[in-house]
């Protein structure tokens, strides 16, 4: 049957309409707040938009979205629910970036509290200053129920407590800068399947344990991180640290520099990879791998270390790490360190060069090991074996340095 013009156009009117409102339901509608705006029943609209962002949440529904103009503003906020139910996929961007529109909350603790799932705190070029105030304070918070897909961009974090202290599955935490913060500046626990991204790390104070703390997060994924300029935190991760089980994490292209505790310390992480990450003039040892709780190896592959404090790497592990391709230059210590309960470790293809007081590898495990196509040059001596039953067999020295893969790291 041949349709008329006419209803070909009322047919495609409908569809358009129907679209229209799919739309609109998948990406809900815009509020903006400025701060000359007014708190009325209909604001959130150009001509009149609302003051503060804790009144638009009033207003918003789930999938909304509040865009927030330049200047500081004022209260915390809770993303969870209003009279018009759950806030999840609410979106949260500044008009313009990150360094002229800063939120600071009114009174002591978090400054963003999220308790539902899909939400968005700013974006590339569309993040906040959060600049939370007091004792207990945080930056961006979760409770225990956690916040799953939560995501975290483009946003400058200073003189917190905790930039970010979250749970959720597969959370996003990316291109944000963190500066003066107190203890941590991530910390995940219990966030699998997450990824922490392209963030910077600036100077922590004297109390500060760890840049980026994970724990209980199985497939977390750390990389393309910048970390400089930390001060001493009493021995602990100035960079990175793991705990509590934390399976086949991946640490790959960070780069550090100036951070005076352990570069990377990763404790009970069955599987992880650690790779292709630049460690330059750590306090401490620049990576340390401790108590692995099953027999998946660890894989510590093309890392450059350069003037650690201790050794360039620590494994003191109960399966058979993988450390293959590194190039450790001038560290302190040891360059490799085989502590006790290391078993057969794999030793290919890394180029030590130079040690300021130690060994080019220290065998401490009470085993064998075989180093095999080792590069190795002003190291007196090359091989160390410590303890009853240690014993390190060089095969295949190599007559220069195997080729560096760092390519891909943050770049300075």
């Amino acid at each position: 049957m041949v349709k008329s013009p006419f209803a070909r156009y009322v047919a495609g009117g409908v569809f358009t309409l129907v679209l229209a409102a799919v739309t609109t339901m998948a990406h809900g509608k815009t509020w903006l707040v400025e701060t000359w705006g007014s708190d009325s029943l209909g604001c959130g609209s150009r001509v009149v938009p609302c003051a503060t962002l804790s009144h638009a949440l009033t207003l918003a529904r789930k999938n909304d979205r509040i865009v927030v103009g330049p200047g500081i503003h004022f209260g915390s906020l809770v993303i969870d629910q209003n009279a018009h139910g759950p806030l999840s996929g609410i979106k949260l961007y500044s008009a313009a970036g990150r360094f002229a529109t800063r939120l600071t909350p009114d009174t002591a603790g978090p400054m963003i509290t999220v308790a539902q799932p899909n939400v968005r705190v700013g974006a590339k070029g569309k993040g906040f200053t959060i600049y939370p105030l007091g004792p207990g304070n945080r930056g961006v918070y979760t409770d225990t129920n956690g916040a799953d897909r939560l995501r975290i961009e483009g946003n400058y974090f200073r003189r917190a407590e905790y930039g970010i202290l979250i749970q959720g599955d597969r959370v996003q935490i990316r291109d944000n800068i963190f500066n003066e913060i107190e203890f941590r500046g991530i910390s995940c626990n219990a966030c699998p399947r997450g990824q922490i991204r392209d963030n910077q790390f600036h100077t922590t104070v004297d109390s500060a344990q760890a840049d980026i703390y994970v724990s209980q997060s199985e497939g977390m994924t750390i990389a393309g991180n910048l970390f400089f300029q930390d001060t001493d935190i009493g021995g602990q991760a100035a960079g990175i640290l793991t705990q509590g089980s934390v399976k086949r994490v991946t640490i790959r292209d960070n780069t550090f520099t100036n951070v005076d505790g352990i570069g990377v310390s990763v404790v009970n992480a069955d599987g992880a990879r650690i790779q292709g990450n630049i460690l330059y003039s750590s306090g401490d040892d620049a990576m340390a791998i401790h108590q692995l709780t099953d027999d998946r190896s660890p894989q510590v592959r093309d890392n450059l270390t350069i003037f650690s404090g201790g050794s360039g790497i620590l494994v003191d592990v109960l399966g058979n790490a993988g450390i293959t391709g590194n190039t450790l230059v001038k560290d302190d210590s040891n360059a490799i360190h085989l502590a006790t309960g290391s078993l057969a470790p794999d030793l290919s293809r890394n180029n030590i060069i130079e040690t300021r007081f130690g060994c080019g590898v220290t065998n401490n495990t009470g085993a064998g090991a075989v180093v095999n196509r080792l590069f190795i040059s002003g190291v007196t001596p090359p091989i160390c074996n410590v303890g009853v039953g240690s014993q390190t067999t060089l095969t295949n020295p190599a007559n220069r340095p195997s080729p560096l893969r760092v390519n891909r790291a943050a770049k300075l």
